[in-house]
């Protein structure tokens, strides 16, 4: 039997970013703007929310590389506790600064408000922008985190994994 999962995605322009620019006060602005955009996706009752590719960032040009967070930091702290209120999956792409590399890279957030994976992107978009800026290649691994073993598959499993899922009809 199909199981149906419902995603939203959440697409919005970027925050301003101001004559006395700050990047405490951007990145709070930022936050809660995406805060009010997740609440309003949660009414939907999603399984999981997506946000857009390096959000946070949005609205910094060359200075949203200065700013690369580690995960988990803030931005996934925030994302965290909005999936865990509203028990869904958020996918939060943002700039990862490990070390003296940067990433951009989509986490990923389960039901719990845990950080169970992540994905470096693994041709990051190249624009006219200096070499330190750039953003590594991915190694197209996918980074999870497993809390439990998944249960082990009989031959009935297997028989289910094999057949084919219907498409679901598309009305216009």
């Amino acid at each position: 039997m199909a199981k149906y999962v419902t995603v939203s995605t959440i697409a919005y322009n970027a925050v301003e970013k101001g004559e006395n620019y700050r990047h405490d006060d951007f990145l709070a602005r930022t936050h809660e703007k995406a805060r009010t955009l997740i609440e309003q996706a949660a009414q939907a009752k999603p399984d999981i929310v997506c946000l857009p590719e390096v959000w946070n960032g949005l609205g910094l040009g060359d200075d949203m590389y200065e700013h690369a967070e580690p995960i988990p930091g803030p931005t996934t702290d925030m994302c965290a506790k909005l999936a865990k209120k509203h028990k869904m999956y958020i996918v939060c792409p943002i700039f990862e600064r490990r070390g003296k590399k940067l990433y951009n890279t989509a986490a990923f957030i389960d039901r719990r408000g845990q950080v169970i994976g992540k994905y470096h992107k693994y041709q990051p978009t190249i624009e006219p922008m200096p070499r330190a800026q750039r953003c590594a290649h991915g190694d197209l691994r996918l980074d999870v985190r497993r809390r439990r073993a998944p249960p082990p598959l009989g031959p009935r499993h297997r028989r289910l994994h094999r057949q084919l899922l219907p498409a679901p009809q598309l009305h216009h």
